[in-house]
């Protein structure tokens, strides 16, 4: 379907047609089948047409005496949703103006209603012309339909009837409309019948109309129906059906647009990351080129420390086994005190002995740990032990302190 011309789903004889309208100079085609239509027009038999009157009531007020005069007419609970009626005025600037008021009463047919979730819908008899002081009576959806229209050939009412033939029934059945739109003042000045034919006419057809003629008395003219137009002005009518479609459709597109929206936040949040994850990783890349860079500097150093290290015994002379054999044996008193080891290697000094007394070791332990020569070390003693014979023993041990560390 181009994007200018309107798929037409509409009551026909029987059942409904489909009609393409391409443009205002293109007549409408009829087509054998659409999967979706532009307008639906709603037959009479599922709806109730009132001609109503207000009197000096503005547009904003007016649905509301629509709706008032809906449930006076015992339709109180289907004039609750605006979806399904609607009240036109043709005349808005008048002081005594004349409304037409549609109400959808039953449900469209599923097989129409399956492409009609973008339609609009509106009655079928807008989608025909009428003629100004002239009814119109066609065959429309298994039934006969009367159609009233004010003097500038707009609807005014809208009707199925009882009878599938226009006879004597259906012509009492029309005067009794008239009469009651004429007694109610709503309805317009009627002169006379158009009979609206589908196709040729049929044999016998004009036997017909006089007869009808004479029942109806009035005059009663046999013409073509013509092909359907596009209404001039849309409608709210809507299936409750399709309301409901609709607003299922809304829900999925939002929860949609919701989902959308979610990955599209996990994805600014990934990408957030993974453009962090990689200034890292071109951060890293610049410290591991500069730390390489420096690799050869940093082996100079380790070598010279190296050296250091080797240099380091011979540098601090105060460290040697001989000098700190001779520090410690200076601390020793001339009696009470007998040094029965003396243990050093890389790391570690270790001194023990025997005293006389407790109390010998303790001095002794004390010396030991505040001689100047001796500071550096950190000497850590333990409790003397007391053997039975009266006299201690005792340890300490020191670690060799760093080059750096030596004042």
């Amino acid at each position: 379907m181009s994007a200018h011309e309107e798929i037409l789903q509409l009551p026909g004889t029987e059942g409904f047609q489909a009609w393409r309208v391409k443009g205002k100079d293109t007549g409408p085609e009829k087509i054998t089948k659409a999967s979706a239509a532009n307008w639906i027009g709603i037959p009479a038999r599922l709806m109730v047409s009132l001609p109503m009157r207000f009197h000096g009531i503005d547009a904003a007020r007016r649905e509301s005496a629509a709706q008032l005069e809906l449930e006076g007419a015992g339709l109180g609970m289907e004039c609750e949703r605006p979806n399904l009626f609607e009240s036109r005025v043709y005349d808005e600037d008048a002081r005594d103006q004349r409304a037409w008021t549609c109400l959808q009463a039953a449900p469209l047919p599923k097989e129409v209603l399956a492409g009609g979730v973008d339609a609009q819908y509106a009655p079928s008899v807008c989608f025909q012309d009428l003629t100004a002081g002239q009814a119109a009576v066609w065959q429309e959806a298994g039934s006969l339909v009367l159609a009233l229209p004010d003097a500038e050939a707009h609807p005014m009412h809208f009707q199925a009837l009882t009878g599938r033939e226009l006879d004597e029934d259906a012509a009492a059945e029309i005067r009794c409309i008239l009469a009651a739109t004429e007694l109610s003042g709503t309805g317009p000045e009627i002169e006379g019948i158009q009979w609206l034919q589908h196709g040729e006419e049929t044999p016998g057809i004009e036997e017909q109309r006089r007869d009808f003629q004479t029942a109806v008395d009035l005059p009663v003219a046999i013409e073509s129906l013509g092909a359907p137009r596009v209404p001039s002005r849309p409608w709210r009518l809507v299936p409750e059906t399709i309301v409901q479609q609709r607003q299922a459709r809304s829900q999925r597109r939002l929860l949609t647009l919701v989902a959308s929206g979610t990955l599209l936040v996990i994805a600014a949040g990934l990408s957030a990351f993974a453009a962090g994850l990689w200034k890292r990783q071109e951060a890293l890349k610049v410290e591991v080129a500069s730390l390489a860079a420096l690799e050869p500097r940093l082996e100079q150093i380790r070598n010279a420390r190296s050296h250091w290290s080797d240099l380091e015994v011979a540098l601090t002379p105060q460290q040697y086994p001989v000098e700190m054999f001779f520090q410690i044996v200076e601390l020793l008193p001339p009696e009470g005190i007998r040094m029965t080891l003396f243990e050093m290697d890389a790391n570690k000094l270790t001194v023990a002995g025997e005293a006389s007394s407790v109390n010998h070791a303790i001095s002794f332990r004390e010396d030991l740990t505040g001689a100047p020569a001796l500071k550096d070390w950190g000497f850590v003693g333990n409790n003397p032990s007391v053997l039975p014979d009266g006299r201690a023993t005792f340890q300490a041990e020191g670690t060799r302190p760093v080059l750096a560390d030596i004042q």
